[in-house]
């Protein structure tokens, strides 16, 4: 079916109407894409995770998540008119103490790959991940994404119990406590 047809096809009715793309291509059936923030959130709830559809400071949408013992965000970026993201970013926020500084998070990221942790003006741990969809992301390679994220999680509690300073909290401690501190996108 032509592209116009679809778009004619699915905005009559036919079918979700997801938003088109900075590329102008409908999100196809079987994908994810940042510019249909409401398949996002689906593929987050069908693979288990709690979920939560609003929209950040700036107006653009995000998500609300729980998965793995910790709430994070998902932000929407590259949006135009509050529509239309080209990626999305994963993150999770720990509230500012003296030893969650930039040596603690630069210890991170010299032996990750994909999550960075990173210190903001205002002395927060933040671990995210960015993905681009501009085209889609098959649904497999989305799940697998939600798979990663959530073993990544897992990883960061360890990281903490690892290298949580001598004088802190005793082992039997839970890791520090996670809280949503949205980013401007």
């Amino acid at each position: 079916m032509p592209r116009a047809m679809l778009a004619t096809f699915l905005v009559m009715g036919g079918g979700a109407t997801p938003a088109l793309a900075k590329d102008e291509t409908l999100c196809r059936a079987g994908f994810v894409c940042a510019s249909y923030p409401e398949g996002v959130l689906r593929a987050m709830t069908d693979a288990g995770l709690t979920a939560k559809l609003g929209v950040d400071r700036q107006g653009d949408p995000s998500i609300e998540g729980e998965g793995a013992g910790y709430k994070f965000d998902v932000f929407f970026y590259g949006c135009e008119n509050k529509k239309q993201c080209d990626s999305l970013q994963f993150q999770v926020s720990f509230s500012a103490s003296p030893e969650l500084d930039t040596e603690f998070a630069n210890k991170w990221n010299v032996s990750k790959r994909f999550l960075q942790a990173g210190i903001r003006e205002n002395g927060v741990l933040a671990f995210s991940y960015d993905l681009t969809t501009v085209g889609g992301v098959s649904a497999d390679n989305f799940d697998d994404v939600l798979v990663w994220w959530q073993v990544m999680l897992d990883e960061v509690g360890n990281f903490f119990d690892a290298n949580r300073p001598k004088d802190e909290k005793p082992a039997d401690a839970p890791a520090a406590d996670p809280v949503v501190t949205p980013t401007a996108s």
